[in-house]
């Protein structure tokens, strides 16, 4: 079964409530098209160059199995790649000697990752095949490396 387009029309549950995220509507002409949600899931992973995303990916499947403390000593690498992509986005109201990732333990250290990785590859789009793109795959395929 295909789904149709993103919709945003009431539930037919009586809540009356609004459906939030992107919903596939099954009625072909509804007529009930949010232009903002009907992308919104295309949009982000599209930011994200393959190589990095794929490489994010799998550091992410593999972060999930380590054994804690395997997760404590790796976790300060993977803060340090993501302090990096911190320090190549527009200055955040903070001190410029403070650091943007803290240490929040292991079970935060992926996503403080990703969520940076996000972000950079976000204000960089318009350079999405640029050397830092490469760059940035390589080292989170390193890290992943230095998971065995």
């Amino acid at each position: 079964m295909s789904r149709g387009r993103p919709c945003t029309q009431r539930p037919d549950d009586g809540s009356g409530g609004v459906i939030t995220g992107v919903v596939y509507c099954q009625v072909v002409d509804c007529g009930v098209v949010n232009a903002d949600v009907a992308d919104s899931d295309t949009v982000i992973s599209d930011l994200v160059p393959r190589a990095i995303r794929t490489e994010l990916e799998r550091l992410g499947e593999r972060w999930q199995t380590l054994p804690l403390a395997q997760a404590l000593a790796h976790a300060p690498a993977l803060r340090e790649v993501a302090q990096d992509c911190a320090d190549h986005l527009p200055p955040p109201d903070r001190a410029p000697t403070e650091p943007l990732v803290r240490d929040l333990g292991p079970a935060c250290a992926y996503d403080q990752l990703s969520t940076l990785v996000y972000d950079l590859c976000g204000h960089r789009a318009s350079d999405a095949a640029g050397p830092w793109a490469a760059s940035l795959a390589e080292q989170i395929a390193a890290l992943r490396s230095a998971l065995r």
